[in-house]
Parts: C-alpha cells; structure tokens; sequence
C-alpha cells in the first residue's frame, strides 16, 4: 500500500503529540526590556537512557537554542529538538511559496483548497530528545527566552494638606502600578513574576571629544579622543508580591503597591541648572523636593522600579498637579520626589574672583545667595556641578560639603523665615597638559 505524503505527515504529527505530554505545575518569570526568562517545573514521563519529551506551550517567539531540561536531583542531557507542525501547517510549509496565501486572520490557502485556521507558522509543540539516568515519573524544570515582553512602572502621589502653606511638614500616600506587555500568544497562568531593569533616565552616554580637536594622531588625539569612563546602569530584580496571569496579546496591570499616609518634608534645591552662574543679581525660583522614607513606618519597605510618577492634591484625584520621575529606590532609603518651582525661594550664584593659570591650574571663588520669603524655617541643598569637560575639585566651603551619587558635591544649610543667606566656596580646576 502506497502512503501519500499527507497521510505520512498526519500520521507522524500524531505519534508524536501522542507522546507524554508535561503537565505545568509552576510558572515564573522574568521579565526585562523586550525579553522574558521563563523557568516551568512540569510532571513528565522519562524513559532511563534515550527517550522523547513531549513540551507543549512553547510560543513561538522562544529561544529554543536557550532551552534546558533539567531534574531537581539528576541531570537530563537534551540531546536535540524541533517544532512538532500539524498536517496543514506541514502542507503550507511543504507547498510552493508562490501557491501559497497568508491571510491576516492566520488562515492558509493555496491551490490544494483551504486549509483550517492556524495562529501562526511555527507550532507551539517542540519535541525533545533526550538522555536521562532516571524514569518514570519525575518533575523537571524547563527554562527557556522569549522575546516580546516587556514592562514598566507608573506611581500615583496624592498630596494631603497645603504644599504651599508655611508648613514645612505635609502627608502623602503612594499607589504604584507595574504593566506588563505580552505581545506572544501564550498566556502565563498563576506566574510569579520578576520584573528586571535599570534606571535609563539616569543612564549617561559617553562624552565625545570636541569637533575640530579629534584628530587622528598627535598629542591632541590622545588627550580629546580617548574615551571618558561612564557610569555602566545596573540591572536591579524586583518582585511582584503576588502570583498572576499575564494574558496572551494583552496588557496585564499589576497594582502591587498601596501606601498608608505618611509624613513627608519639603526640600529645596539649587543646582547648576537651576541656580546658573550669572554676573548679574538676577534670582531663580528653587526646585521643591518631597523627602519622604522608603521604609514599613511609610506602608512601604520594598526596592521600587524607575517610573513616572503623576502627583495629585486631595482625594478626588481630579487634576495632574505635577509629573515626575522616580528612580530605582532601595529599601529603607531616602525618596525623593520632583514637586515644582518655589516662587518664594530663590537663588542665584556668581563667580566674584579667579586666580591665574599656575601649573595647568587655576581656581575660581563662587559665591550663592539663597533668599527664603516663607515664614518659617526651610532646608536647602545647593548641588555644585560646574558645566566644564575640566576636572575640577572643591578646595574650600563656607559650608560642609558632601560627595553626591551624581558626581556633584552637596552643601547643606537651614534658613530661617524671611531671611537670605550667602555661601562662598571654592573650585581648582585643571587643564590638561600637551
């Protein structure tokens, strides 16, 4: 008796998928900027030595050069695999591709007749050949990539109180939602999920040298070509507290955060790009920061992602007073949340002296005055970052000065109402030498 193709292909895809299938008893995952690790633990049937396993529910958009299958006790060699194809997809795969027709309802026609609907080309079953030390019935863990999932974060802040009386102490409440994009057709069920980034609004790139001085030889190209040393982001892992199903095609929302009211304090802030250098008297309005703690006494107490941040005044939650940004804040950290401009704050600074140039080196005298229009008592940071491709230092301060994270330094001071204040420091800057 002669077999056609079509009858070998049915035949086939059936011994195949007739195969013990993997039950999924748990499902995690990972998921970064356009990719996701996911880790399965599934009850299998093992044949001791060479036998095949069956997986089905692998997307199409997996990695499967990334696949592994491995045992809690014992090592399992997966030897090779292939995606396992259904009688019409093997036709649509085998057939001319100038007879062949995809339409975008995932349906396959040609010159043969119609074929039933299908999602996409490639299969969800991979077929895995693979050499075990143990048999029968086992829990194993199958790990593989996907692409196209992604995540991000967005927080609401609900202002209690005046943030622009005269008190200085106000209460919040934080609320934080994480979205996570599932462009594959696989729906996780009962997942634990960890989301995984870094905080790209405070990523930097490297500087480049200026224009006509980089060159491609001589002293110049080694001092302006050579590339400057930046700050690589670190990827931070955090975890959603609950088990969820993120949905094939969909937008999964995960509101994993809920803050109690809590205390925060106002902090105003002069910095370089704010607070310009002038020659004139000119003052600035201070930004405001909201200082509140990441800790359990704050409903809070877990690292929070990077994410925007739409800032409310009042219950009702009517109108966006402010858009901010937070960064990836540890536990039981400082966290500090943009609120505006203070018209009743202000600053400017000015340079009122500058030494010569001795040994590649000179140095400038800053002065800051900060005038606080408030009735009471504030606290203010000056921030000092001079815009130069120098190196420079601070030599001396009229205040204590700190290192900042951003590379900057920090001074710190308290004004009292309806005062001004004037703070000198001191900068040495270096040119570099030929």
């Amino acid at each position: 008796m002669r077999r056609t193709l079509s009858s070998t292909i049915a035949v086939s895809w059936i011994a195949w998928t007739c195969a013990a299938h993997a039950q999924i008893l748990n499902t995690a995952l990972t998921i970064g900027d356009g990719w996701a690790a996911v880790r399965e633990t599934r009850q299998v049937n093992l044949t001791v030595g060479e036998g095949v396993l069956v997986l089905t529910d692998i997307p199409a958009e997996a990695e499967l050069s990334s696949l592994v299958v491995r045992t809690r006790r014992y090592p399992v060699r997966l030897i090779d695999w292939q995606r396992v194809f259904t009688p019409q997809e093997e036709r649509a795969l085998h057939a001319d591709p100038d007879e062949i027709i995809l339409y975008p309802d995932g349906a396959i026609k040609g010159h043969t007749g119609p074929s039933s609907p299908v999602s996409r080309m490639a299969s969800d079953t991979v077929r895995c050949r693979v050499e075990s030390p143990v048999g029968g019935s086992q829990v194993v863990e199958i790990i593989y990539m996907i692409r196209g999932i992604r995540w991000d974060a967005h927080y609401q802040a609900l202002i209690r109180g005046d943030p622009e009386g005269p008190d200085e102490t106000i209460s919040m409440e934080l609320s934080g939602t994480v979205r996570v994009f599932n462009t594959t057709d696989r729906t996780f069920e009962n997942a634990s999920i960890h989301i995984v980034g870094h905080d790209s609004e405070r990523a930097r790139s490297p500087e480049t040298g200026p224009g006509i001085l980089a060159l491609d030889e001589g002293p110049l190209a080694r001092l302006w070509n050579a590339p400057k040393e930046t700050e690589i982001p670190l990827d931070q892992a955090y975890r959603m507290p609950h088990r969820v199903q993120i949905r094939a095609n969909d937008v999964t929302e995960l509101h994993w955060l809920r803050s109690d009211r809590f205390p925060a304090t106002k902090l105003y802030v002069a910095d370089t790009e704010r607070v310009p250098l002038t020659i004139s008297d000119k003052r600035r309005a201070l930004e405001i920061l909201l200082i509140f703690q990441n800790s359990a006494t704050s409903g809070l107490g877990w690292a929070l992602p990077p994410g925007k941040v739409e800032v409310y005044h009042g219950a009702m939650r009517r109108r966006v007073i402010q858009r901010a940004y937070l960064p990836h804040t540890p536990a039981q950290s400082e966290i500090r949340l943009h609120y505006g401009l203070a018209n009743d704050v202000l600053g400017s600074r000015r340079t009122t002296g500058r030494t010569s140039p001795e040994f590649n080196a000179y140095e400038e005298i800053h002065q800051v005055i900060l005038e606080n229009n408030r009735p009471n008592e504030i606290m203010v940071e000056i921030h000092i970052r001079p815009d130069t491709v120098l190196s420079w230092d601070v030599v001396s301060s009229s205040l204590h000065v700190e290192q900042g994270n951003d590379g900057d330094f920090i001074m710190k001071s308290t004004i009292p109402g309806r005062k001004a204040e004037r703070m000198v420091y001191r900068l040495r800057f270096e040119q570099p030498g030929l």
